[in-house]
């Protein structure tokens, strides 16, 4: 009983949850559904065994010399039960608990009750983590009952005790991570349970298959040996490979939670701060790195990591860019505010600023990283073209930023849906309009001077494919086209914020543009 109140001082919201869900329908309709379901796959799996003395073939039969079953493969029997289970659950736990942690926060904000609870005096963390307890707790005790079949089946395998242990940690560590996603998708106004369960089955999916792939290997394969993150052999021991899972989830849950820490207090504030972008770029492309530097083909690895970068930066764009009323009033009145920084200092760390300095400081530091990496290739390698590249693709997302600043700070109806369609022609009009001009309707070739500068300058990641024509001139032409348009949307938002901040000091100095002419 002390514990129980104890667990409730500690942590009121995960109570109100196991209150509202742990009634005696819903228990006995958890349990019901657990047992029938294992005994439903016990059935299948029993009805795939063999008859002893037959001679149809059968994966679990142990054939004598004339061709017939003489006994049965138990071990291997048991090994297929729990590779399944070994599926079943974590898909099972990740999409049952995203459903219904998207859906109950949802619900909360329909109904206001979401706003009562950040009045109260609990931390965000303490809430949120109350949600993740308490919500899904009859998926986690449907779960936890199929518990000692996944032990059972791993033990008369052959499996290791301490692997299935292992194992046990690493499902509660995914659902972690995805429960937490969950919550962020709901609080950026995802509330469609549905979409958020496919999503997460979907990358559920891709991290099991790259952690039964690596421990169906063989170890001793050339493949499994050059699987390294920097110098860490990742391919040589399961246990080096867990923990290297089990970290990076960790990581991925630390980011996660400074976005839903801000969400939860300050629904309009952005995703993340500035300075908390500087950290994550960083963090993100140091764990890009260490799975590139291993390989062999370096142009054939940057010219993907740059095609991601897109689309992290343009993710990065919307987390930490403020809303459009934010940026005018941050313009209107940051001059009358007491112990105002510098206009550098608020435009690098400021909470209210516009984010292209951010997003540029952003692209600082991963040209750094890879650029530094560049540097350290052989001498026979285009270092010099690479480097160039690395610059351009930077260049071009600080263009599509100023693209998306300048739309969003109109107050068109809809302003959203139209800075995300001028952002896919940007990034799809020049390749299709290149192809042409170099296909269809023109040489056929991207090797003349003018379409190489232009396929350069304007397309992403393409200029990885015309790497060897690449010329000083071409790499200059391309930086000061790209510099000349950052340039015109750069200084489109500074009229405006001009003109914003002008007007704001007229009404407070109670002038106008009428009153404020001189006398005749």
């Amino acid at each position: 009983m002390n514990a129980i109140l104890q667990f409730g001082e500690w942590n009121p919201q995960a109570v109100r949850e196991f209150k509202g869900r742990l009634k005696g329908r819903n228990i006995t309709i958890a349990i019901a559904a657990s047992i029938v379901t294992q005994a439903l796959l016990m059935f299948v799996c029993i009805s795939e065994l063999p008859t002893l003395g037959s001679s149809s073939y059968s994966t679990y039969c142990i054939q004598n010399p004339e061709g017939y079953c003489s006994a049965i493969d138990w071990a291997k029997w048991w090994f297929s039960l729990f590779q399944f289970l070994c599926w079943l659950l974590p898909l099972g736990l990740v999409i049952g608990s995203v459903y219904l942690l998207i859906e109950d926060l949802s619900k909360e904000e329909r109904r206001g009750t979401l706003n009562f609870i950040r009045l109260t005096p609990q931390s965000s963390q303490s809430i949120l983590l109350g949600k993740i307890m308490g919500v899904p707790i009859l998926v986690y005790l449907a779960v936890a009952l199929y518990l000692p079949l996944f032990a059972i089946a791993g033990i008369s395998a052959g499996m290791n005790l301490l692997w299935i242990v292992g194992y046990i940690l690493f499902l509660g560590v995914v659902s972690f991570f995805f429960s937490s996603a969950a919550l962020l998708m709901a609080f950026l106004k995802a509330e469609q349970p549905w979409l958020g369960s496919f999503c997460a089955a979907y990358f559920v999916s891709g991290l099991l298959s790259s952690y039964f792939l690596f421990f169906e290997a063989d170890q001793t394969s050339r493949n499994a040996t050059e699987f390294k993150w920097f110098i860490l052999p990742l391919g040589q021991s399961y246990w080096v490979y867990q923990s290297f899972v089990l970290t990076t989830l960790g990581v991925g849950c630390y980011w996660i939670w400074q976005a839903l820490n801000r969400r939860f207090r300050n629904p309009n504030a952005t995703i993340l701060s500035k300075a908390q972008s500087y950290g994550l770029v960083t963090s993100v492309q140091l764990w890009i790195l260490g799975f590139i530097v291993p390989l062999s083909e370096h142009e054939v690895a940057l010219a993907v990591v740059t095609s991601l970068n897109l689309f992290g930066f343009l993710a990065i764009v919307s987390a930490i860019t403020p809303h459009c009323q934010t940026c005018l009033d941050w313009a209107r009145y940051r001059h009358t505010m007491p112990h105002r920084r510098s206009l550098w200092q608020d435009l690098v760390w400021g909470e209210k600023s516009p984010a292209i300095v951010a997003i540029a400081i952003n692209l600082g530091i991963m040209l750094a990283i890879w650029g530094t990496w560049v540097l350290t290739w052989p001498s026979y390698a285009p270092q010099w073209q690479s480097l160039a590249i690395l610059i351009v693709s930077a260049n071009l997302i600080l263009v599509y930023s100023a693209i998306a600043q300048a739309m969003l700070m109109n107050k068109a109806p809809k302003r959203v849906l139209w800075t995300g369609l001028t952002l896919s022609t940007a990034v799809a009009l020049p390749p299709t309009l290149l192809y042409l001009l170099a296909g269809p309707l023109g040489t056929g070739t991207l090797t003349s001077p003018i379409l190489t500068t232009l396929w350069f300058a304007s397309t992403f990641s393409a200029p990885w494919f015309v790497v060897e024509s690449i010329s000083g001139l071409s790499v200059g032409l391309a930086i000061l086209a790209q510099w000349s348009l950052f340039g015109l949307f750069t200084l489109q938002l500074s009229r405006k914020f001009q003109q914003v901040g002008a007007s704001a000091a007229k009404t407070l100095t109670g002038t106008s543009p009428i009153t404020a002419q001189p006398k005749a």
